[in-house]
């Protein structure tokens, strides 16, 4: 059997980076306008209980209780407490502020990964990365604009959803290397899962026919974005991957305006641009490091 082709296999997995970004993008703009519609809980319920629902379907049958089954539980639990904090607080966030601006203020998550991991892995940080942190705040500030007409403390929320999660992200880091890709997927999901179960008696609003179409749509989106994304990730460096994530910003303006005709003004849009490339260039030069030492 002849072997596969680098390039090939760096081409399948951009294919596949690129469907993960563009599904990423519209379960974004489709909780935005669900958000308008419903109790964000019951959004957040609906999104991660289908996604749930599809991985049980798709995976019990062949792993059975295996799909459960981690050395790593506790680890597991804090990442879906983590992962279950990250969609609600972003959820919420769209309905106050444009789906660019929370997309790009949720976007200095890799950045604040970077950091974290000197924090909580040991890894080296450079001056460039924190000078990229230092561009990265100016980038926000122009999008939030504190002590103007346009400033929210809504901004908050997407910040607060980067910072989960980022940690999120490294704790991920610490079980991935013992737990199978599909229970790493699946136990956080079933966390946030349950916990949002437990809100739905209290925020629990009967969807139309329609709504419920759409919302069963948001965790297939969700779930199909993240699958793409595992598989990409099995065909490239996580550094070329993380470098074509940030083509969801793109995605973001352009169905911000198509959907809810929200369009940035320049200097929103130069603060976009200051946290993507901040943020792109964090993560190259952090794997340049690790990959020299």
């Amino acid at each position: 059997m002849s072997a596969v082709n680098p390039r090939s296999k760096h081409l399948h997995a951009v294919l596949y980076v690129s469907g993960a970004v563009a599904l990423f993008a519209a379960a974004d703009a489709l909780a935005k306008y669900l958000g308008q519609l419903y109790p964000i809980p019951f959004v957040v319920w609906a999104r991660y209980v289908s996604q749930c629902l599809a991985m049980v379907l798709i995976f019990a049958p062949r792993l059975r209780w295996d799909l459960v089954q981690s050395e790593n539980r506790k680890v597991h639990l804090i990442r879906g407490l983590l992962l279950w904090a990250t969609t609600a607080l972003f959820f919420a966030s769209l309905n106050f502020m444009p789906l660019a601006d929370a997309s790009a203020i949720a976007f200095m998550s890799p950045l604040i990964v970077v950091i974290l991991s000197r924090t909580m892995l040991g890894e080296p940080v450079s001056s460039k990365i924190w000078l990229c942190c230092f561009v990265a705040v100016l980038g926000m500030i122009a999008i939030i604009r504190p002590g103007t007409g346009s400033f929210s403390l809504a901004a908050l929320l997407p910040a607060a959803s980067a910072l989960c999660y980022a940690v999120y992200q490294i704790l991920t880091r610490t079980v991935s290397a013992r737990d199978s890709i599909v229970v790493v997927l699946f136990l956080p999901t079933l966390v946030a899962s349950s916990i949002s179960t437990l809100s739905v008696p209290f925020f629990f609003h009967a969807p139309t026919a329609t709504g419920a179409i759409a919302l069963a749509g948001l965790g297939a989106l969700g779930g199909g974005a993240h699958l793409m994304l595992t598989k990409a990730l099995r065909s490239a460096p996580a550094s070329l991957i993380a470098s074509l994530m940030y083509s969801q910003l793109g995605w973001a303006v352009l169905l911000g305006y198509v959907v809810f005709n929200d369009l940035p003004d320049r200097i929103a849009v130069f603060g976009i641009l200051m946290i993507g490339a901040a943020s792109f260039y964090a993560v190259k030069d952090h794997d340049a490091v690790k990959a020299h030492d």
